[in-house]
């Protein structure tokens, strides 16, 4: 499975910062949105990911032909040549999947 995800907050962007001394820290927020952002890095980082490589001019091809963002055209050229169905959120990159006869599996809330 390829797994594309996107996340909505009401909190404003974190910026990471790297500080050799003491790790990573973040610029320009309060203390607690560092916390989440820790929090939700020590998920990230128990998901299993491998890296997979993808033919970027397919990519590109589908972005034109499907009128995509080149980063969900990619994600799309993934999934297709893993053999793996796509989950997804976003409605537009389901349906683009769906045209070129892609697995498709929706994530609801």
């Amino acid at each position: 499975m390829f797994l594309s995800a996107v996340t909505r907050s009401n909190f404003s962007p974190v910026v990471p910062a790297l500080n050799t001394d003491s790790g990573i820290e973040f610029v320009g927020k309060p203390a607690e949105y560092s916390r989440q952002v820790r929090d939700a890095w020590s998920y990230f980082e128990r998901i299993p990911l491998r890296l997979l490589e993808v033919t970027v001019p397919k990519a590109l091809g589908l972005a034109e032909q499907l009128g995509l963002y080149a980063y969900d055209a990619y994600i799309i050229e993934a999934a297709r040549a893993q053999r793996v169905p796509l989950l997804a959120m976003d409605g537009r990159l389901r349906t683009a999947a769906a045209e070129l006869g892609l697995e498709v599996w929706e994530v609801t809330s």
